[in-house]
């Protein structure tokens, strides 16, 4: 039976997509290609009422050491995340041109300072390479705070997903991964699927537009075999045929049974890789976007 999905995943949505129980598919068909510039801007990470507005620096309740400057609101958040400061609980960095360098000073802000009250962060189109993504991911393993990290819109690449894979394998308490347009390909993808069934905590990953292609869909399903905890995956603009579909379709519909929705848009995933993910949906019962 098919019906019409109402609550769309904040990355990535887009309102007049073809929807079928349980799985968002693009079969491939050219009229349903749409341009980045064409998606939405309420996207994880930027203010909108569903999400609420950014702890930066407005609450001077908390004054770490005379280092408050409001005409600097990167360097206002450092000092507040090296200080504790037990009224930030969100930091976003989004847009700033931080750079790898920025990315740096975060590291090194989660590394030595005591803060344990951030849960959710924002990087999201910062120009940070797979350079600053190192050395963030290396002080993300250990921290016990953050649970929402969006990063999309960056340069990650692969070496940076490898990082990242590193962290999950050691971090638990992050929920929720971003990371859309980050040009992770299908080596970066094997990496992260490699740390998910090492993983119980993360419950949503979004890796839109990365290049993934259907070797990075297939090292993404064999994941989806052991992993318990991933809720939402969102994988649309990923260069996927009926061959990643298929291996996504067999590992929902002999193994994973934790998955409740699965994203696949602007993707060309055929007639073929549509009836495979039909078919499974008969077996699994979990599915439900």
């Amino acid at each position: 039976m098919l019906q019409t999905m109402t609550n769309f995943p904040p990355d990535n949505t887009r309102t007049d997509q073809k929807h079928q129980a349980g799985v968002d598919v693009d079969n491939g068909d050219d009229n349903d290609i749409i341009n980045d510039a064409e998606w939405p801007q309420d996207q994880p990470g930027q203010h909108n009422e569903s999400v609420g507005q950014y702890d930066t620096h407005n609450d001077h309740d908390h004054q770490p050491s005379g280092h408050y400057d409001d005409n600097d609101p990167f360097s206002n958040m450092i000092y507040r995340i090296q200080d504790g400061d037990p009224s930030m609980s969100k930091a976003s960095f989004f847009d700033m041109g931080i750079g790898d360098v920025g990315a740096e000073e975060i590291a090194a802000a989660l590394r030595y300072g005591p803060n344990t009250n951030v849960t959710l962060m924002d990087l999201g189109r910062n120009g940070i390479s797979d350079v600053g993504f190192s050395a963030f991911f290396s002080a993300l393993g250990a921290n016990g705070s953050i649970r929402h990290l969006w990063m999309r819109d960056n340069y990650m690449g692969p070496q940076g997903a490898a990082a990242l894979a590193d962290a999950l394998t050691q971090n638990r308490r992050l929920s929720e991964l971003s990371l859309g347009r980050n040009q992770i390909s299908s080596a970066g993808a094997a990496d992260l699927a490699s740390a998910l069934p090492m993983n119980n905590t993360v419950t949503a990953l979004w890796l839109y537009s990365n290049e993934i292609g259907d070797d990075g869909a297939a090292a993404l399903a064999n994941a989806l075999s052991d992993n318990t905890s991933l809720i939402e995956l969102y994988l649309g603009g990923n260069a996927i045929t009926e061959e990643g579909a298929s291996a996504l379709a067999y590992a929902l519909s002999n193994k994973n049974t934790t998955l409740t929705s699965l994203e696949l848009n602007r993707n060309q995933v055929g007639n073929g890789g549509a009836r495979a993910l039909a078919l499974c949906l008969r077996s699994n019962t979990t599915l439900t976007e």
